[in-house]
């Protein structure tokens, strides 16, 4: 089931979804992130994660009430990135929290788009990557 709130960064809890795009071959964060999140994040970038489209991490941290983050590559920040990347990145770090059996998951919108659009590519993600078809079981 799909739920979607309105939270503040501190009150979110299990695991984080974060965008990240590649902009002249860096993985670089696709939404505003606290000083200290960001610091936590940032020794895996380059290294472990780089960003790619559906491309996700899963990093078990401890901020807060969260627990993991899942770094979600959106791809090349070339021009307008495309909400079909929006929405191919969160899917993949979806299906990635779905493998780990991951009940609570939050996303942070990207602030690449109008707020709208970004909310609606990532719930149509969300939805396309926990789909599934069992008529017929």
């Amino acid at each position: 089931m799909l739920r979607v709130e309105k939270k503040d960064l501190e009150e979110v809890e299990g695991a984080l979804i974060i965008p990240f795009h590649r902009e002249d071959g860096e993985p670089r964060p696709s939404t505003h992130l606290p000083g200290e999140l960001q610091e936590e994040i940032k020794p895996l970038l380059g290294a472990e994660f780089k960003a790619e489209l559906e491309e996700s991490y899963i990093h078990p941290l401890s901020w807060g009430r969260l627990q993991r983050v899942i770094l979600a590559g959106l791809g090349e920040k070339e021009g307008e990135s495309s909400l079909d990347q929006v929405r191919r990145g969160y899917g993949k770090a979806v299906q990635t929290a779905g493998e780990l059996g991951l009940i609570k998951v939050s996303a942070l919108l990207p602030t690449l788009f109008i707020k709208e659009d970004a909310a609606q590519a990532v719930a149509e993600g969300f939805l396309l990557a926990s789909y599934r078809y069992e008529r017929y079981k």
